[in-house]
């Protein structure tokens, strides 16, 4: 399916040989696996690949029905779990968007050490959540009038007060 989509794939027979085929040295973008296979099950194999790949997304693609095993896996550090029988569309999507998540957290990775004293500066009073039902607010100037109108934080536009 995703060689038809112009992808390089590579495939293993269990985890061990995913395990090795990911330690051979060549580099991979994204393992896809399954939830139930010989010697090493999806988790076992998540495990270990996070530990040396830690920023490679890892998607399952099981028949495995149960929620726990999704929870445990996504908790573990999976990208996402697709449940089999699924549409062509639906992964070839969830893949690009793994690709995508990757290619976003590598481009952020020389900002990183920037925002964590940016927050610091700012102080917690500014991670105050506001009240329920409130909105957040922030002051803008208004060059029209040379007075203080409220502006909705999440992009709104400016509302000129009238002046009479």
């Amino acid at each position: 399916m995703l060689a038809g989509a112009d992808f390089e794939c590579r495939e293993a027979a269990s985890g061990v040989d995913a395990l090795a085929l990911l330690e051979s040295g060549e580099k991979f973008d994204l393992l896809l696996t399954d939830m139930l296979m010989p010697d090493l099950d999806g988790i076992a194999l998540l495990e270990r690949s996070r530990e040396q790949y830690p920023d490679m997304p890892v998607v399952f693609v099981t028949a495995v029905h149960d929620i726990q095993v999704a929870l445990q896996s996504l908790r573990n550090g999976a990208y996402d779990y697709l449940l089999k029988p699924f549409e062509r569309q639906q992964l070839l999507a969830t893949v690009c968007r793994a690709l995508d998540h990757r290619r976003l957290k590598r481009e952020d990775e020389p900002y990183e050490p920037i925002f964590p004293s940016r927050t610091t500066q700012i102080g917690p009073r500014s991670r105050q959540r506001p009240a329920a039902g409130a909105s957040p607010m922030v002051a803008h100037p208004d060059p029209f009038r040379g007075k203080i109108t409220p502006t909705a934080a999440h992009g709104g536009t400016r509302k000129r007060t009238p002046s009479w």
